[in-house]
């Protein structure tokens, strides 16, 4: 993964975190802490808690749909 997309925090939008992914061309970001995972945002979050839901991801928060 890229290094650039490491910096995310969980207080950025989900279209943010979208934006990031496409840019880097990534299908997850991984949010580790002291070497382990806490949390992922995928593609499949993204699918299933916010677009087939009708949200709309410049609103909602990245923490809030994560894995």
């Amino acid at each position: 993964m890229s290094s650039s997309v490491r910096g995310l925090k969980f207080k950025i939008s989900v279209q943010e975190a979208a934006e990031q992914m496409a840019a880097h061309r990534v299908g997850a970001i991984p949010f580790v802490d002291a070497g382990e995972l806490k949390e992922i945002f995928t593609e499949r979050n993204l699918l299933n808690r916010v677009v087939s839901k009708g949200l709309h991801p410049q609103e909602m928060r990245l923490r809030d749909v994560m894995t």
